[in-house]
């Protein structure tokens, strides 16, 4: 076998090895994108379907409850009752509503395995204030002797750590999704390049 023959062979190992080696790595790349792009298409409904709006009713609850605190404040005794009324009807009922209605159809959406402790403690603060108005006022049915649960505030910070965490790892996912097109594009690129081809001179010398 010459030496010509022997300088072909091995430059065509060389660069059929490459190839290989390549397209492994271009396959495991358009992998990892596909997978990037599925996590942040879920995160993306995650936020905007159950996190997002729950943050924001949380959110306007939380506000309402201050605004109607400092009205209350400056208000007359006998007319704080009314006032009570007027914020629950308008207010703090349609919210609640909203909150309890979330989990009826996003439920596949909600982080991790498990509700947190908290969501319990919502729903059973939310439903019970709502059962004894209606009774009251319903069926003038008086459960004050009932002792009313209060606004579980640690609802609201697991909602928003939630929200944050998702939003800190969707940021991720598309930073990481950019290098990964951004190396596909570079690898595309380089394959329109031609193989260098050695003259005779070259293989003889």
């Amino acid at each position: 076998m010459t030496t010509e023959v022997v300088l072909a062979l091995i430059a065509a190992v060389v660069t059929a090895a490459g190839w290989l080696v390549t397209n492994v790595l271009d396959r495991e790349r358009e992998h990892d994108r596909v997978s990037r792009e599925s996590r942040a298409r879920y995160l993306e409904r995650q936020v905007e379907e159950l996190y997002g709006p729950l943050f924001n009713l949380t959110m306007q609850i939380v506000t309402i409850n201050h605004v109607r605190f400092e009205v209350v404040r400056e208000t007359a005794l006998d007319q704080r009752g009314a006032i009570d009324a007027m914020f629950y009807r308008e207010y703090f009922m349609p919210l609640h509503d909203g909150v309890r209605e979330l989990p009826k159809t996003k439920l596949h959406l909600v982080e991790g395995r498990a509700l947190p402790e908290s969501v319990y403690a919502y729903m059973r603060h939310s439903l019970q204030e709502r059962v004894q108005r209606d009774l009251w006022l319903d069926h003038q049915i008086d459960t004050s002797a009932v002792q009313g649960l209060g606004f579980p505030d640690s609802f609201t910070l697991d909602v928003q750590q939630s929200l944050e965490r998702l939003l800190a790892e969707y940021e991720e996912v598309l930073t990481g999704l950019h290098s990964t097109k951004s190396w596909i594009a570079r690898l595309g690129k380089s394959r329109q390049v031609k193989p260098k081809e050695f003259t005779r001179d070259e293989m003889a010398s």
